[in-house]
């Protein structure tokens, strides 16, 4: 396949890399406009009709959804009927010519398409193929649906976050997906590194299922798992292991909430004198974590009486707003320019 598509305005590191994507929606596509972002070359490709199913989520502005503006940007788009022998054709072209392409369909689909990594490197040895499925492609459960929630739920991150006495609880955006397209555009320049470096390259599969990557963010709780046996349990907006013993999030006196957290043991023995505590008591690591009960009760009634959170030197209100607005409030004053309670 020629390329007579104009990259003289083309700008970024990635600028002379060409990618095709066979994904909807967000983890595969997230990938891709990782790549995008950085001036690779990405062609999207959409069914006929209403084309990728993102282009009718979410809400709307002038009768435009919003999400596929982001997942889409920087991209050119075809459209290619693959249920079609002459739309296959196409894309094994397509595929010929990139040297990333990423999947997000089913195995069985992948193989009846062409588009699995037997295929892929026939047309392709050089290529770099990133495939995104519910449970690997390898996996008894290859031609399984599998959706970025479910991903998450099966990695555990579901059942380690909410409060001890309440439900598992999922974040409020795409948890799962969102890491699988961070960690896929990863692997992928982990792989080009490799072929611009190894004279023997034959071409990079990367099989990724959806609660795989998400593993790689509870880190600690797989290997206290393995290691202690001890099973990771909920403990709301705290976190069940050093080195944060001040973690919360509490409400002003003017109805603000504002969240208070350390990370070293000099920033807790800072609450501890905020709080009118005598810092020696919370000296150490373990004396900080028996202790902790105990700071976090002091700041929730020391917050309550103050005002707008100033006297908090790592407080942050978490209420939402655009980067770079006014409202938004970043560290206060440090311990050591106030005295005493709060309240």
């Amino acid at each position: 396949m020629t390329d007579d598509h104009d990259d003289a305005g083309r700008r970024g590191q990635l600028c002379d890399l060409k990618v095709v994507e066979f994904a909807h929606v967000v983890a595969g596509p997230l990938a891709g406009s990782m790549l995008a972002d950085q001036g690779a070359d990405v062609v999207h490709v959409e069914p006929p009709g209403a084309g990728d199913a993102a282009r009718a989520m979410g809400p709307r502005r002038d009768g435009t959804p919003l999400w596929f503006k982001v997942a889409g940007r920087n991209k050119r788009s075809v459209t290619l009927d693959l249920h079609q022998e002459e739309g296959r054709a196409l894309a094994h072209r397509l595929v010929a010519w990139a040297d990333v392409v990423i999947v997000t369909l089913r195995a069985g689909r992948l193989r009846d398409w062409g588009l699995d990594w037997e295929s892929v490197h026939r047309l392709n040895p050089r290529a770099v193929l990133l495939q995104i499925s519910g449970y690997g492609a390898t996996s008894s459960l290859a031609d399984s649906p599998g959706f970025g929630k479910m991903g998450e739920a099966r990695s555990g991150v579901v059942h380690l976050t909410g409060f001890p006495d309440g439900p598992p609880v999922h974040t409020g955006f795409s948890h799962g997906d969102a890491v699988n397209g961070l960690m896929g555009a990863y692997a992928v320049l982990a792989a080009l590194h490799r072929r611009e470096r190894d004279p023997d390259f034959d071409g990079e599969w990367i099989d990724m299922a959806l609660f795989e990557p998400l593993f790689r963010l509870v880190e600690w709780q797989v290997i206290v798992h393995d290691q202690l046996g001890t099973v990771p349990e909920r403990s709301g907006n705290q976190l069940a292991v050093a080195p944060a013993a001040v973690i919360n999030t509490y409400r002003s006196a003017d109805g603000e909430w504002i969240t208070v957290t350390s990370a070293t043991l000099r920033s807790v023995r800072n609450v501890a004198r905020l709080l009118g505590l005598d810092e020696a008591e919370f000296a150490t690591s373990e004396a900080q974590q028996a202790g902790r009960e105990r700071l976090d009760a002091g700041c929730g009634s020391g917050s309550h009486g103050a005002r707008h959170g100033s006297a908090w030197s790592c407080s942050h209100r978490t209420r939402w707003s655009p980067p770079g607005s006014s409202t938004r409030r970043t560290s206060r004053p440090t311990p050591s320019t106030r005295s005493g309670r709060t309240s």
